[in-house]
This record gives C-alpha cells, sequence and structure tokens, in this order.
C-alpha cells in the first residue's frame, strides 16, 4: 500500500511547486518539523476567497483559532496542513492554496471535511491528503483543478468509525481516489451504494483505491478505462461491479470476498493474474463475467448456492473451464467461446443454457443435465449434427444458421447443418433454425402439442419434410409458422421416378390437392417430358428438371413461399 501512496504522490508532484521548498511527504505529515518556505505573511497576499473558505472549514470543526491570524505564518497546522504556491508571472507575488493535508495524530483529526459548494471553492487546489480517526463527513465537488483525494481513517492507534458516506463529483481533472480504513463506510454520494461511475463527471480517473471499507455494495464503472484498481480488504462486498477495470487479483474466496453474493466482471483488461478463480464463497448466487477475452482459464468450485454462471465472450474452452460442487446452479451461459465439447451432466439442476458462438461440431460431444429447458446453439457455424433426445425438458431450441458472432444470417450461403433430431421432445415451444441445409424438422410420429413457434426458412426441406411438418402440428391456430424460402434436394430413383406419394396420400386426408410446376432447362416448361400419377413423377425424356410448388401453403397456413427444388438431371 506504501506503494501505492507513493505513487499517487508523484502523479501530482510535477505540477506542484510548493513541493520543492516543502520538504518530504513525511516532513509534512509531521506538526513539528513541518518545512515551509513559500510560506506568506499576511493574508492580503492571498486570494482572498481561498482564506475565507480555510476558515469557513475551520469553523465547522471548531478550530477556528488555528486560523485566526492575518499572518498565514502564525497559523497553527496541527489539524490541518496547508502547501501554498503562487500564481505565476503576477505583478504582485499572490499565494494560492495548492494542497491541503490532514496531519496523523490520535486526537487532531478533522471530522468535517466538505467542499461542494461551486460558487464557494478552492480554483487551484491539486490534492487532498488526509489522515483522520475522527473524520464523519467528507465532499469534495467542483474544484476544477484537483488531481488526487486521498483519505484514511486510521491515524497512529485510532481507527475511523463514523464516516458512512464521501461524496465525490464534478471534477474535471480528478485522476486519482484512494479510500482507505473506513470500516463504516458503505455508500458514495446519494446512492444506496458505492459507485465510481461517468455520471459524476470525473472523465479523467485512472486510479481508485478502496481499502478496509464497509462497503457492501461496490459499482466501477468509469467514463474511460481505469489503469489500476485496488481492492483490499472489503469484507462486507456483497455485490460488486467493475468494468473497464485493470484488476491484478481476480481470486474470489472466503478469504478475501468471505459475503459475496452477486459478481459481475465486464470488460477488463489483464492485469497480472489472468486465472479466475471463484471457491468456496457461501453466499455467492451470481456471477457474470462479459467481454474479459483475456483469460487463461476460469475456476469455479464450491459455491453452493450458485445459481448463475454466466461467462461470455471470455476466450475458454473445456480445458481451461473448470466447473464443480455447484448444485443449485440453474443457468450456464458460455456464449461466445471456445468450446467444442462439453460435460456438466453432474450438475443436475441445470436447466437454462447459452451455448452460442463456439466451436461445437456435434451434439455427440455434449452431456448436459436432464433438467435442461432452453439451448440456444446458434453461431457454431461447423455444427453438423444436433440430436437432442435425452433432454426430453427441453422447450426453446435455437439452432439458427448465423456465422459466428453474426445477429443476422447470409440467406445466400447457408450453413451446412443437415442433421437434427428432436423426437419425442413434447415439451417444445419454440424452435428456430432458419438459414441451414435441413431437409427435414420432425419425422412425423411426435405430435408437439406445446408448439408456439416454428421458424426454419432458408433451408432444404423437401415435401416428404413438410408433410412431416404437418403431421407433428396439433393446431395451426396461434401458431407462429415460418417455412419460406426452400430448396431442396430431389432424390431420383432408377434415374427415371421422383415419389412424393406419400405427400400425395396426406394431401387427400386433408382433401387438398398436391401440385407441382416441372420446368426443364432455363425455366421452360416441361410438359411432355414426364407423367406424373398420383405423386409420383415418371422422366421420359433425359434433361434437367427443377420442381416447385405453392400447394404446401394449403396444408400449412400459407407459411410456405418460394418453394422450389435444386436442379436434378435426369439421363438416357
Amino acid at each position: 500500500m506504501k506503494k501505492n501512496l507513493f505513487l499517487l504522490g508523484c502523479m501530482t508532484s510535477l505540477a506542484m511547486l510548493s513541493f520543492q521548498s516543502c520538504g518530504s511527504e513525511d516532513e509534512l505529515a509531521s506538526t513539528t518539523n513541518t518545512k515551509v518556505v513559500l510560506m506568506p505573511s499576511s493574508v492580503d497576499n492571498c486570494v482572498k476567497e481561498e482564506v475565507a473558505l480555510l476558515r469557513k472549514i475551520a469553523a465547522k470543526n471548531d478550530i477556528s483559532s488555528d486560523f485566526a491570524s492575518d499572518n498565514p505564518s502564525e497559523w497553527k497546522y496541527d489539524h490541518l496542513q496547508i502547501v501554498w504556491d503562487t500564481i505565476p508571472k503576477s505583478v504582485e507575488k499572490t499565494y494560492i492554496v495548492k494542497e491541503l493535508r490532514g496531519p496523523e495524530g490520535k486526537e487532531k483529526g478533522i471530522k468535517d471535511f466538505t467542499l461542494t459548494d461551486d460558487k464557494e471553492t478552492f480554483k487551484h487546489l491539486e490534492r487532498i491528503d488526509i489522515k483522520s480517526a475522527q473524520l464523519g463527513k467528507f465532499g469534495v465537488a467542483n474544484v476544477p483543478l484537483l488531481r488526487t483525494i486521498i483519505i484514511n481513517g486510521k491515524s497512529l492507534d485510532a481507527s475511523n468509525n463514523d464516516l458512512t458516506m464521501v461524496e465525490v463529483h464534478d471534477l474535471p481533472k480528478l485522476d486519482s481516489i484512494h479510500v482507505e480504513n473506513f470500516p463504516k463506510l458503505i455508500k458514495s454520494n446519494t446512492d444506496d451504494v458505492f459507485y465510481i461511475s461517468l455520471y459524476y463527471q470525473y472523465p479523467e480517473l485512472s486510479y481508485v483505491g478502496i481499502v478496509n471499507t464497509g462497503i457492501k455494495e461496490l459499482k466501477v464503472e468509469p467514463n474511460k478505462p481505469l489503469k489500476e484498481l485496488v481492492l483490499s480488504g472489503n469484507k462486507d462486498i456483497a455485490s460488486l461491479t467493475l468494468e473497464e477495470v485493470t484488476l491484478n487479483d481476480i481470486t474470489f474466496t472466503k478469504e478475501t470476498y468471505p459475503k459475496l453474493e452477486v459478481l459481475n466482471l465486464k470488460k477488463l483488461s489483464g492485469g497480472k493474474s489472468k486465472d479466475l478463480v471463484i471457491s468456496g464463497l457461501d453466499n455467492l448466487t451470481d456471477v457474470n463475467l462479459f467481454h474479459d477475452n483475456w483469460l487463461s482459464k476460469a475456476e469455479v468450485t464450491d459455491c453452493k448456492k450458485l445459481k448463475e454462471l454466466i461467462l461470455s465472450d471470455c476466450n475458454l474452452s473445456e480445458s481451461t473451464c473448470k466447473l464443480s460442487d455447484l448444485p443449485e446452479l440453474t443457468t450456464f451461459d458460455i456464449q461466445g467461446n471456445n468450446f467444442s465439447a462439453l460435460n456438466i451432466g453432474e450438475l443436475k439442476k441445470v436447466k437454462n443454457l447459452d451455448l452460442t458462438n463456439n466451436k461445437f461440431t456435434t451434439t455427440d460431444n455434449i452431456t448436459l443435465s436432464a433438467a435442461a429447458e432452453k439451448l440456444p446453439l446458434q453461431g457454431n457455424e461447423n455444427l453438423q449434427k444436433v440430436d437432442l433426445t435425452p433432454y426430453k425438458k427441453l422447450w426453446i431450441v435455437n439452432v439458427n444458421g448465423y456465422k459466428r458472432g453474426k445477429d443476422v444470417a447470409d440467406h445466400n450461403n447457408p450453413l451446412p447443418f443437415a442433421n437434427i433430431n428432436l423426437n419425442g421432445l413434447t415439451d417444445l415451444e419454440s424452435v428456430r433454425v432458419n438459414n441451414n441445409s435441413l431437409a427435414s424438422i420432425f419425422d412425423g410420429n411426435t405430435v408437439y402439442e406445446n408448439l408456439q413457434t416454428l421458424e426454419a426458412e432458408y433451408n432444404a426441406i423437401n415435401p416428404i419434410g413438410m408433410v412431416n411438418i404437418a403431421k407433428s402440428i396439433k393446431s395451426l391456430n396461434d401458431l407462429t409458422l415460418k417455412l419460406s424460402f426452400q430448396t431442396f434436394a430431389v432424390d431420383v430413383k432408377d434415374n427415371k421416378t421422383v415419389d412424393y406419394s406419400m405427400v400425395h396420400n396426406f394431401f387427400t386426408t386433408k382433401s387438398k390437392n398436391l401440385k407441382f410446376d416441372v420446368t426443364q432447362g432455363e425455366d421452360e416448361d416441361a410438359d411432355g417430358c414426364y407423367t406424373y400419377n398420383n405423386g409420383i413423377f415418371t422422366f421420359s425424356k433425359a434433361g434437367t428438371y427443377k420442381l416447385s410448388s405453392e400447394s404446401f401453403n394449403d396444408i400449412l397456413n400459407y407459411s410456405v413461399n418460394e418453394y422450389k427444388s435444386k436442379p436434378f438431371t435426369i439421363k438416357e
């Protein structure tokens, strides 16, 4: 910690000319040996508004006598020290307050340090460094040049038990803030949480240190990425949200965060450690990581109450992600990673999954809990086979044929995924498999009574596959059905026959007519090149043909438009 405080001191030293004559930091902290060379001899040589403000602070702390003299060289520095500077190139030497420090002493710390009035402020103040076991109020706002705030509640053998809130906002030059040894501190500004946010207008902030406080909920979401965040000894934190910060220690255990319930880490920059460890946290219920793609591994173990685990876009795979002893886990989201296999069958309660944008090629490499209910798989662009029959409780399936990381489909290039098995999944409510190469969705032997949405546009569903869809639907009422833009393959037998008799028979049972248009070559009429009888085509002339039909709209609620075959060849 001494190193961090030293760095904070260096960050403003170049701008503080008075440091050349005020000695070292240790000397400044002393109440008896402070070297002061730049020292006005009269308040007439000072900015009068700043003198008035110093005396106002003194009055609030019952130390008016410290600054009563009109000769600042006679002022007492037992409670508040001042580092003076002069306005450059001024005709008459005018002294300004460059820094305010609270000396270290058991009974000497000030109780109230508030500078929040935009009309009554220090125009040149760059640094506040207060040590006070008695500090009960701290607020700083509208100080235009302030760069550094350090407050420490531990002074010699006394500890602070009074400060519960700090107010810090509207500080355009603030670079660093360090808060330490305030066991009752729980919030900032008027929030019920301790919140570092761009909302509070300190756009240049790059360092935050929070050490040994009583904060229960901490949120750090700065205007731009922090260069460093120091967290230590904050054992009361129950909710921790960090965004765009550098955190050197990403180990979360009962020794460091014994009361942690919610952990949110978003867009962190890689620090000294790239191994995430979350272990032994008895109260933890939610973990959410987003866009932390510098991680080398993640280990989440022995968290008995954990219900939600999101590891999104974290550069993880089956070899770098370890999960165990998470008996209450129900939601597991690993979208945007590099998994090609997954075995979480022992996590018996996991029902909500998101496996999108990974590297799965087949569900043969995936073992889930029988409790699985939701399974998005889109964005696994090399997926070939999906067999979900072991998971009877599934009600949402999404295998849209999107390229990895894309939110829309490339309809000119559907994905090669062509093998899906949903047989027996009677709880299904929503199935989305657009933009693939599927010839069928259902086998026609199971009726999906709960189905509310079926989207399978831009596939290769053939006429038999269309009939099997119709067989699998109990009612078309209140069903969202999208089956347009199919380009299906035609199975030619004995080099002359195409058999859709099963399709014809189904249409007959529904009192509907099955009709096809047949073209040859460049969409020329193929009359005289074939015969058609009860769904069976028999071709008599060699050539390249295509089929199209509008009839499937009659059995599938007008959801099948642009329905045509790929070209197929009849040989002599």
